[in-house]
């Protein structure tokens, strides 16, 4: 049986997202697709209402958190052909 999600990732976004008033838990996209559970996805991070403002995000290729970064952070880290739905 393949768990979905048996890292807390979603988990511990959302209760970033709680805790600091943010606007929700948002994607970037690549291709093509990825991984078994999160498909085409290349990161997910907490939307803060601002480009420049620190926020929690994590990049699904490299298992790895970005903690106090800001949106900004995290796109350099990417590849160049990921885009945002």
């Amino acid at each position: 049986m393949i768990r979905p999600n048996s890292n807390g990732i979603d988990e511990r976004l959302e209760r970033y997202n709680k805790e600091n008033a943010g606007y929700g838990i948002e994607a970037l996209y690549g291709s093509p697709y990825r991984h078994h559970y999160w498909g085409d996805i290349v990161a997910l991070y907490v939307n803060t209402g601002d480009s420049y403002s620190e926020t929690l995000s994590y990049i699904v290729d490299n298992d790895e958190w970005i903690v106090g970064g800001c949106y900004a952070d995290l796109v350099e880290k990417l590849p160049e052909n990921t885009r945002t739905i």
